[in-house]
């Protein structure tokens, strides 16, 4: 089960401030429309080729390349692609 929310950049006088993280953060690259899916709450679990014992909050990577045969109501025109676009607790 997988709970996301997204992300929010610090801004402070047009200067980007960014507190350096305590330990190494990790990253999913997951492709859209299903990371869009992910953070709306709307998908639930993610299935990999490979399994992972990762239980700990990461990051979502919209992936460039759009999902093949991806069936959405979403305008995949605008949805970001190419940035971390959030965060979920693997559980």
């Amino acid at each position: 089960m997988i709970k996301g929310h997204r992300t929010k950049a610090g801004y402070k006088s047009g200067v980007r401030v960014q507190k350096p993280p305590e330990r190494l953060q990790r990253a999913i690259s997951i492709r859209q429309p299903y990371v869009e899916q992910i953070l709306r709450g709307t998908k639930k679990r993610e299935f990999r080729s490979r399994p992972t014992r990762i239980r700990e909050r990461v990051y979502l990577y919209a992936a460039l390349r759009i999902a093949d045969g991806a069936r959405t109501k979403l305008d995949l025109a605008i949805l970001p692609r190419g940035v971390i676009v959030g965060s979920v607790e693997i559980t």
